[in-house]
């Protein structure tokens, strides 16, 4: 099942703080923070996509908790849905990513990672 009309995203919560990437675009005009995450792939499962985004994104190898929140995404989004995942860090140390997609690593990179 591929499904690109939602956002899996994971949660991180570490010290009471929120494991975020930042989007920074090639040009230098814009960059913004958001949780790591991305649309489902042919023959995942949602948790199978956290993971997975997480491993991209962070370099960091994680265990799915639960599904924290579904919620509408933003009227101008990509998505029509956020699945937010809280995630349980199994291995690894937070690092920028990186972004498999064509479409979109031309146009952006990962350039931090912070709490």
């Amino acid at each position: 099942m591929t499904d690109r009309h939602t956002r899996y995203q994971g949660v991180i919560l570490q010290d009471h703080k929120i494991l975020l990437i930042q989007h920074s675009s090639h040009t230098g005009e814009w960059s913004h923070w958001l949780l790591p995450g991305g649309g489902m792939e042919p023959g995942e499962t949602p948790e199978q996509c956290v993971i997975r985004e997480m491993k991209e994104e962070t370099d960091l190898d994680v265990e799915i908790v639960r599904l924290a929140v579904d919620e509408p995404d933003h009227p101008d989004s990509a998505y029509q849905r956020r699945k937010s995942y809280l995630c349980q860090i199994l291995g690894g140390e937070a690092a920028p990513g990186y972004e498999p997609e064509l479409e979109a690593s031309s146009v952006y990179a990962i350039s931090a990672v912070r709490w």
